[in-house]
């Protein structure tokens, strides 16, 4: 039978190395993690090396690192500790017809097969992780989702499904300076004393929160409403009624400019148009006549179609310059559209977020600093009408949250 590499698994390699292979118990340390009641993040983070969780390392693996993946970003994910944590390949059985390979649109794709076609074959000499570790750890993932399940309201997922936007304003919208991935929310409480501790939110790189910090070092976090608030006012002191009058004076010079630059370009196109149409009716003539050879109906197309585009072209050069009224109505309408940005930017985080990336040129660049004792990020981005802006906020460490680092 072709294809006999179905019959062999290819689990994912935690045994740090060449010369580990005769070590089962740093073979199925990320299920015993896990069954010890480690989540995916810490287990993803003890995997890559960080020395926050040296200790973890060196419980369940002896401390060596294991291999990290060949493909993607070559660090593990919290992803595919959860995908490993359910892969039944460890276990033995190895599953033969799950996939298949099938054209859509031209395109060769793995589309997945009914699970009754699925077969399974069961080889009790690859088995890498003992029954009663896969039943505590299958059973420990069924109790962890029946309870995201019931907290979500019945939504498996916490990721926004496609076309929502996050209730975060920049998530998505700034980038660590350090890795180029992608800031986060990350939450977190107020240092303030028992009964008076109030939920706070910060900003943070998303592959340090959920990777470690060999993978990224850059641990500094922002308060999200002092991020929010120095974007905001950074944007708004741009976009002023000031700026909007002159956004329009000079949008309407290069309007002037345009026309007189091409003025004669109406005529020219007028000209090409009689003369495309005499030559039509020289064609029309030759074919009533008889004596018409065979191309005389590719050029009579041809020149149909240049018509047609000489039609738009002249279509473009029919609108004309603003009246007066109409440039009132265009100002005040910017003026009113600037007013509702103000309530926009402060009320409707998901219209705020489309809002931003209009004006934004890219990304906001979180990059990590320290002044004295003071750790902040120094926030960089462009508007797309104007040169680069930046602005600096302190980033406040609430007491308690952030794990102690080894000495």
């Amino acid at each position: 039978m072709r294809g006999n590499s179905y019959l062999v698994p290819k689990p994912l390699n935690l045994e740090g190395g060449a010369g580990r292979t005769n070590a089962p118990a740093r073979r199925n340390a990320g299920f015993r993690m896990y069954a010890a009641g480690h989540g995916h993040v810490t287990i993803a983070k003890t995997l890559n090396g960080d020395p926050t969780y040296a200790e973890h390392s060196l419980r369940y693996f002896d401390g060596s690192r294991p291999t990290p993946p060949r493909k993607g970003t070559g660090s593990w994910a919290p992803s595919s500790i959860y995908s490993m944590l359910r892969n039944e390949r460890y276990t033995g059985v190895v599953p033969f017809g799950e996939f298949r390979k099938m054209y859509r649109h031209g395109a060769q794709v793995r589309v997945r097969q009914p699970e009754a076609e699925v077969q399974r074959a069961r080889r009790e000499d690859l088995r890498i992780v003992p029954q009663s570790l896969w039943l505590e750890t299958q059973a420990r993932l069924a109790a962890v989702r029946k309870t995201y399940v019931r907290d979500t309201h019945g939504k498996l997922w916490g990721r926004p499904g496609s076309g929502v936007e996050s209730k975060y304003l920049l998530t998505g919208l700034g980038e660590c300076a350090c890795c180029g991935h992608n800031i986060t929310m990350l939450g977190g409480r107020s240092s303030g004393g028992p009964g008076n501790r109030k939920p706070m939110y910060y900003y943070g790189c998303a592959y340090h929160q959920a990777r470690g910090r060999t993978i990224c070092s850059n641990d500094h976090r922002a308060r999200m409403e002092e991020a929010d608030a120095l974007v905001i006012e950074k944007v708004r002191g741009v976009l002023t009624p000031a700026a909007a009058d002159y956004t329009i004076d000079r949008a309407l010079e290069l309007l002037a400019q345009q026309r007189s630059g091409r003025a004669d370009v109406p005529d020219r196109l007028d000209a090409e148009a009689r003369r495309i149409r005499k030559e039509l009716d020289r064609f029309l003539r030759a074919i009533a006549g008889g004596a018409a050879p065979t191309s005389v109906l590719t050029e009579i197309q041809r020149r149909e179609a240049r018509l047609a585009e000489i039609e738009n072209e002249r279509q473009a050069f029919a609108v004309e310059e603003p009246t007066e009224l109409e440039e009132r109505r265009l100002r005040k309408g910017f003026r009113e559209r600037l007013a509702q940005l103000d309530g926009l930017l402060h009320s409707d985080v998901p219209l705020a977020r489309q809002a931003l990336r209009k004006v934004i040129d890219g990304r906001i660049e979180f990059r990590p600093t320290e002044r004295g004792d003071e750790r902040g990020y120094h926030l960089r981005w462009s508007l797309v009408t104007t040169a680069l802006m930046d602005g600096y906020i302190a980033m406040a460490s609430p007491g308690g949250f952030e794990p102690p680092l080894p000495p």
